[in-house]
């Protein structure tokens, strides 16, 4: 599969979609529940079961039948290319709903004699958790149960359990500790990424996507050890995820695919909780798995492994199938997560914005206060130190647990010849953490020199016997020594002005003046965040940024800094309330077109039909069903409300003749008063 997505594009879905709706009697419309015409009622509202059961393999293969082409297009992939999948990885499952999905077996992450996972933070601070607030993305991960799921699920579990290591609904140490590290590895796989990781629920709006023009959405991973769930949508204990694929940014069926789900029930460590929650979380952005030779899941070598594989090591990155013998050699995962196409079943974020030029001459002129982040293998950040006397050190350490991130580290000077470096080789550390990822450099004077540091992302050994520096992308922060001697400059001042409004359930917008005092040195940014996550830096010339994403009717710190070469200046912060949520009504379906006339020509071949026109319909159907209801053929009319049927193309087991229409969107009505033949 190449990274500009060989899969059928949405946009071209719209007959083998209809075809697929129709010739199986179901609505293309998550909101919308319509079994077949007299048909039977489904237990779950909003979805009719295309396929009898989950399947997989040569049995989906037999199951689909002759309808293959129909569900492959559903899936936004080839007939040959899903036939492939199916035969090749017995993981890959057809649902109830007649979407793929992933019904993953990562055991071989699991970790259970590993150390006891340790709090960082206050266990009031476990559930408000994010890594980049006011992103327009989110994953957010449930711990603590739900009440509801996506209609495409197929099980009829009503309450989803929480996450529990003991059986008792509430929280003990042990467990806030598991979540905090959970939280902290999945921040870090999608660090470069423009999305916030948070374990604070950020309200439906922050996740369901309503439409194409809906810009603000993401996927909720369901974190549980709820038996039932488990059984119904894994069938074995040692399923340790599921999820459908593609599906993030879905427009018009989102919420029927929510969420990714991460069973805890038999492997409940922190390995194994946060590998599957990524994992689950990279098919919903359209990844497949990356494996070798005969096996799906590719266990990895050394000291690596990627995401979509398997396999216990301490450094899991993403992948681009570029080992020998890889199962998917085409599979970019950076590029297919971040694809803009919106016709493609893939993609859904985007990466963040860089902090700092890759030479002198473009270094950024403070050093990040809240870290930084390599985004890519062609990232390289370049700060500027001032001018040092005396000792001059810089360490630069990635993520303190699980770090995808392996530094190369760089002391500079003003012409960008490098005074020292340091790139140790990286090892498996604890086993659970890689040690020899970070990286320190130091000279024994600065000399009254202008001084820079540039940190880049690096492999270690060849792509079989370690890894190169593709997936070697994440956090990290600066500890510098380098005492001043040529700049009286400060930190600048305080911001003015600060205040924060709202006017919509999910975002706020704050705004500023300048410092009255820079500080001797021009402003060269803010340092703009919510209390509790992420900082997101401005350009010297904004003094205004709006979060997206947040929850409605909750009260939020908004904090600003500003920035010059010698650092931040003090925080100033401000309280804004985002407005409470709008009831939304559900949009009625829909009408069922009425036939007003039929008739038969002298030898009873054609038939002509009239129907009353409705209401926003963007075309007609004509469907033929037997004496039970099920749909025998059915014909696309288009705009019109006047139609012939050739009698030869009908089956001969029709009995009645019933219309339906649809909307823009491809979603489909309800079924009008049926006529008989």
């Amino acid at each position: 599969m190449s990274s500009t997505g060989s899969r059928v594009a949405r946009g071209a879905l719209s007959t083998a979609l209809l075809s697929t709706v129709l010739a199986l009697g179901v609505s293309g419309a998550p909101s919308v529940s319509l079994p077949a015409p007299d048909g039977p009622s489904t237990t779950r509202p909003g979805a009719t079961d295309l396929l009898p059961r989950t399947v997989a393999g040569r049995e989906a293969l037999r199951v689909v039948g002759e309808d293959l082409a129909a569900v492959a297009a559903l899936n936004g992939r080839t007939e040959s290319e899903l036939r492939s999948l199916l035969l090749e990885d017995a993981s890959l499952v057809l649902t109830p709903a007649g979407r793929l999905a992933y019904r993953d077996d990562l055991t071989a992450r699991s970790e259970p004699g590993s150390a006891p996972a340790r709090a960082t933070y206050p266990t009031s601070q476990t559930f408000t958790l994010h890594s980049r607030p006011g992103s327009k993305r989110t994953i957010f991960l449930d711990f603590d149960g739900a009440t509801s799921y996506g209609s495409q699920w197929s099980t009829d579990t009503g309450t989803v359990d929480g996450f529990s290591l003991d059986g008792d609904p509430a929280f003990n140490a042990e467990e806030h500790a598991t979540i905090q590290e959970v939280w902290q590895r999945v921040a870090e796989d999608y660090a470069p990424f423009d999305v916030d990781v948070t374990t604070e629920d950020p309200g439906q709006a922050a996740i369901t996507r309503s439409g194409s023009n809906d810009q603000v959405y993401g996927t909720r991973a369901q974190i549980t050890g709820d038996a039932e769930a488990h059984a119904d949508l894994c069938g074995n204990q040692y399923c340790t995820g599921i999820a459908y694929i593609g599906v993030f940014d879905e427009p018009n069926q989102h919420a029927s695919l929510q969420p990714a789900w991460a069973f805890t029930r038999y492997f409940d460590d922190v390995s194994s909780i946060a590998e599957t929650v990524s994992h689950e979380v990279g098919h919903n952005l359209g990844l497949d798995h990356h494996g070798r030779g005969g096996d799906a899941y590719y266990a990895g070598h050394a000291n690596w492994a990627p995401i979509m594989g398997s396999g216990l090591k301490p450094v899991i990155q993403w992948s681009n199938g570029d080992y020998s013998n890889a199962t998917s050699p085409d599979q970019d995962d950076l590029a297919l997560i971040t694809d803009t196409n919106p016709h493609t079943f893939a993609g859904g974020l985007s990466l963040v914005a860089d902090e700092a030029g890759s030479t002198v001459a473009t270094a950024a002129g403070s050093l990040p206060s809240s870290g930084a982040i390599i985004t890519s293998r062609t990232d390289k950040d370049v700060f500027a130190l001032g001018t040092c006397t005396g000792p001059v050190a810089v360490t630069a350490s990635p993520a303190p647990v699980s770090p995808n991130l392996d530094i190369s580290l760089d002391l500079l000077d003003a012409g960008g010849s490098v005074l020292d470096t340091d790139d140790p080789t990286s090892d498996f550390g604890d086993g659970s953490t890689a040690g020899g990822m970070g990286a320190t450099v130091s000279i024994t004077d600065g000399a009254g020199r202008s001084l820079f540091v540039r940190v880049d992302g690096v492999g270690t050994g060849s792509v079989d016997t370690g890894y190169d520096d593709y997936g070697s992308i994440g956090h990290y922060t600066l500890d510098v020594t380098c005492e001043g001697g040529g700049s009286t400059a400060e930190a600048p001042g305080a911001v003015t002005g600060l205040s924060a409004s709202s006017s919509a359930p999910t975002s706020a917008t704050a705004t500023w003046s300048a410092p009255a005092d820079d500080g001797g040195s021009s402003i060269t940014g803010y340092h703009v965040s919510l209390a509790g996550g992420g900082t997101t830096l401005v350009s010297a010339g904004t003094t205004s940024h709006t979060f997206t994403g947040l929850s409605p009717d909750t009260t939020y710190t908004v904090q600003v800094a500003a920035v010059n070469a010698e650092g931040d200046g003090p925080t100033s912060s401000t309280q804004v309330t985002t407005q409470a949520d709008e009831v939304v009504e559900p949009t009625d379906p829909l009408a069922g077109p009425k036939i007003t006339k039929g008739s038969y020509n002298r030898r009873g071949t054609k038939l002509t039909l009239k129907w009353a026109p409705v209401d926003d319909a963007a075309g007609y159907v004509v469907v033929f069903t037997n004496r039970r209801g099920k749909v025998m053929d059915f014909f696309d009319q288009g705009q019109r409300t006047r139609g012939r049927v050739a009698m030869r193309k009908v089956s001969k087991k029709a009995r009645f003749v019933q219309m339906v229409a649809y909307d823009l969107d491809g979603n489909i009505g309800d079924y009008g008063k049926r006529w008989r033949l």
